[in-house]
Formats: structure tokens, sequence, C-alpha cells
């Protein structure tokens, strides 16, 4: 949960863009403010979920080996892959809880409950049991945020109350998850570029126009790209940043107008992309029209 001091570090930490600075080109994206360059380095904007006073991350060690992706959705924890597939932590709060967790052995994609290997095997991190009643591997791609996934039989996965379970006509490519209390779902991306989702609103109902290129989102969001550049939310927003590269999506918390704390399941969708010409640029409750370099 953000505190209200948090909410505005986080406002004052994303800064604007110099005109007369060139955009830097990244290639990936994750949903906090941090970016990966070509060169794998990565670059953060934001304090982390504490309240840190400071930019918890900004322009990585070059002591860190170069990565090729990058996730982070847990407060304070930033981790990537390295071109082997082994988990690099990049940066970790000093908070009891996170245990600033690696894997034990490679992977081809990172989640934040774990990983999954070439050969479809979820490996949890030291946090989570990925296996939980899951139906038997291998796994061909699996949610970020939240235990769920797609088997090599096609069924998409997602651990709820009750688990829910979808068989999907063609093989998927993309897959968002999330859980939170009595609302849980997953909307997964097939090949024909149809959206199928499990589960309650706001996940089922609102990807019904294909074809579609492009699936992300954490925390409750999910965003679809229709063509080179719309963006189209569960929530109902619509977004036209120009031709994009990459794209996240996430759900977060607010606060009412009485000063009551409003859930993030509940929360609007904040999207950032990065444009073909290069930079960030974000657009929802707390960034609305921002570009960084």
């Amino acid at each position: 949960m953000r505190s209200r001091t948090s909410e505005l570090l986080l406002l004052a930490a994303l800064g604007c863009r110099d005109p007369e600075t060139p955009p830097v080109p990244y290639v990936d994206l994750v949903t906090q403010p941090c970016a990966l360059d070509p060169d794998g380095r990565v670059t953060c904007w934001a304090p982390d979920d504490t309240g840190l006073p400071e930019p918890w991350v900004r322009d990585i060690p070059d002591d860190l080996p170069p990565l090729v992706s990058i996730q982070s959705h847990r407060p304070g924890l930033l981790r990537g892959l390295d071109a082997d597939g082994r988990v690099v932590v990049v940066a970790c709060a000093d908070t009891p809880w996170v245990a600033c967790p690696t894997l034990p052995e490679p992977v081809v994609q990172l989640t934040d409950y774990g990983g999954l290997t070439a050969d479809g095997v979820l490996v949890p991190d030291v946090n989570h049991d990925l296996t939980l009643d899951a139906p038997a591997g291998p796994w061909v791609v699996l949610a970020d945020s939240h235990p769920a996934g797609v088997d090599t039989a096609r069924r998409l996965w997602v651990h709820g109350a009750p688990d829910l379970t979808v068989d999907l006509p063609v093989a998927p490519t993309a897959i968002v998850a999330d859980v939170h209390r009595d609302r849980a779902g997953a909307c997964v991306l097939d090949g024909q570029g149809t959206i199928h989702c499990a589960g309650t609103a706001p996940f089922t109902g609102w990807a019904t126009e294909p074809p579609y290129r492009a699936l992300v989102g954490s925390l409750g969001a999910a965003c679809a790209l229709k063509n080179a550049s719309t963006l189209v939310c569960n929530d109902g927003t619509v977004h036209d940043f120009g031709p994009v590269l990459a794209f996240s999506a996430a759900r977060y918390p607010y606060y009412a107008a009485d000063g009551s704390f409003v859930e993030r399941y509940d929360a609007p969708v904040t999207v950032c992309a990065l444009p073909e010409d290069g930079g960030i640029v974000c657009e929802g409750p707390r960034t609305d029209g921002l570009s960084l370099d």
C-alpha cells in the first residue's frame, strides 16, 4: 500500500523531458517507471513504494551485466535477465519481507513469482510457491504479476477463488493476470489476434474487436494494442501515443475526496509506452501527458 507521502514523492521524482535533449531509444519497460536501453542498462525515475525520499535507482552501476529484460512489481525490487537467462537483482529496498530473490537455474521468462525455463518448467523464487494447485506442465507462457499461465494443452489457468480454467482454441503469445481478494482474472492473446479472458470484470468483456497485436498489464490492469498506436485498456480508456515499440500498464491506488484509500483493483489505469522515436510517454491519473527522456 502506498502512503500519500510516497504518492507525492513519485510525482515529484518524475521529471519532464528537456526538448534540447535527444530521447533515448529504450527497448523494455516495467510497470514502475524504469526502462532498459539497447546497451542493457536500466534507468529509473521514481522512489519505491516504501516512500524513500530519493529515487531508489538511477543509472544502474556498470558492474552489473547487460540485461535483456527487466521486471518489477513488488515494492523496492527490480530484477532482470542477463543474456544467459540468469536473474540479476538490480535493486532491492531494505524491507524485511523482500528477500531480493534470484532463481536456482536460468529462465527464459522472469515474473514476479518466479520464472519459466526453456523446457516449460516453473521455477519459484524464495518467497512463493508457483505450483499451488496448478495443472501439470509443461507451460508455454506465464503471467507476470500473479499465478496464472497456459500449459501445452492450451489451457489457461488462473489461481483465484475459485481457480479458473479456460480452453484456448489457438496457442497464446502473451498473458496478463492479477488476483485481488474476490476479484480474479487473466487475459491471453492468441496467434490470431484475439484476446481470451477468464474471471470477473474488469478482465472480461473489454477486448471484443480483434485483431490485437500485443497485450500487457499488471495489478488488475490490461491494455492491448489494436494497430501501430492505439491502446485499448480494460478501464474503458483509449490511448494514442503514435507508433510504439512497447508499453506497460498497471492500476494504482488513489485517495478519494474524503481521504479514504482506494484499492488497486478499483483504481484507474496508468499506461506508459516507448514511442518509435525514443523516450517514454505516459497517460493516466498520475502521469497524464508525461514525457521522460
